[in-house]
């Protein structure tokens, strides 16, 4: 694995607004991740439940 040399980047002065900006984009990003994730663990589960009770009926 390579190393990464920051020394040699030059960053000029963060604003305040951009860093606020940045930050809000990155929760929203977060959140929707998170709201995506959570549907398709209930897609998931109910697929698993309707193959789990069609088992379940054709056993009786």
């Amino acid at each position: 694995m390579r190393d990464i040399n920051l020394d040699e980047l030059r960053l000029g002065p963060i604003k305040a607004q951009d860093l606020l900006r940045f930050t809000k984009d990155a929760t929203y990003i977060a959140v929707g991740l998170g709201i995506l994730t959570f549907q398709k663990a209930q897609v998931c589960r109910r697929e698993a439940m309707s193959k789990l009770q069609d088992k379940i009926a054709k056993q009786f």
